[in-house]
């Protein structure tokens, strides 16, 4: 293991407080990390964008684009063992 991975067990942590959490939400919780990790950047919380909107509305529609484009790039994977069969599927 290189250094930075013994250094986790060691390492300060500290729970981000971020103005577009949503509380109770746990349908979506994938989807929010998957963008977290695409913008994260080791920013500080104040600098970080991760794209979310802050009103319920325009998040509910980020949501549903994001959750779009991440099961498009995982079913066209070509590490996707089943992605000739679920494509088949489709056109069928």
């Amino acid at each position: 293991m290189g250094t930075q991975a013994n250094d986790v067990p060691n390492g300060v942590r500290y729970r981000l407080e971020i103005e577009w959490a949503i509380v109770g939400n746990t349908v979506d919780c994938g989807v929010f990390a998957m963008r977290h990790m695409e913008t994260w950047f080791r920013e500080t919380d104040l600098k970080w964008d991760s794209g979310f909107p802050l009103a319920h509305t325009p998040k509910k529609a980020c949501l549903t684009r994001l959750r779009e484009k991440y099961v498009v790039n995982i079913v066209c994977s070509h590490a996707n063992t089943l992605r000739n069969a679920v494509m088949g599927e489709a056109v069928a």
